[in-house]
């Protein structure tokens, strides 16, 4: 932390004013996150999304909070997955861990291995992360939402394309 203070000291006050506020959006949008991981937990557990005229907490995500498509999914399969492994919200919470990159593991996280995944996750590129869920579960390399093919699934759409 040092060598950072002393790289600053050469800086114009301007850049080190513009970095303090980039700093502070970063933590804002990261305590965000944990908020709305939270309160959609709540919204879910006591089904407030009824109440409002939804038929589930995805609509509710996406027509009643605005949120993309993406992002509701994203955060309401985190947000559940942490029910089922509290230290996958707990890493997040600790700010060890991104919601995005706990997204990546919900398809093979569970109580049993949840040490390995949450650990791949913290220290592995995304990647890696991608390439090792799609070897332990080759059915999310197909959902779209991973860039990793797994070699069974390439070989069966070179397989339909020939047919």
């Amino acid at each position: 932390m040092n060598q950072q203070n002393d790289f600053e000291k050469h800086l114009p006050q301007k850049i080190k004013d513009i970095h303090h506020k980039a700093l502070q959006a970063s933590a804002r949008y990261k305590a965000a996150e944990v908020d709305l991981m939270n309160i959609l937990d709540q919204v879910d557990l006591y089904r407030v999304y009824l109440r409002y005229g939804f038929n589930s907490l995805f609509q509710y995500a996406v027509h009643g909070l605005g949120l993309a498509d993406n992002v509701a999914y994203t955060f309401i399969n985190v947000t559940r997955k942490s029910r089922e492994v509290p230290e996958l919200k707990e890493e997040i919470t600790k700010g060890a861990l991104t919601v995005s990159k706990a997204r990546k593991i919900t398809a093979v996280i569970n109580p049993e291995n949840k040490s390995h995944w949450i650990e791949l996750a913290k220290t592995a590129p995304q990647s890696k992360v991608e390439r090792e869920v799609a070897k332990e579960n080759p059915q999310e390399a197909r959902k779209g939402r991973m860039d990793f093919v797994h070699p069974q699934n390439e070989i069966q759409e070179k397989v339909a394309i020939r047919q």
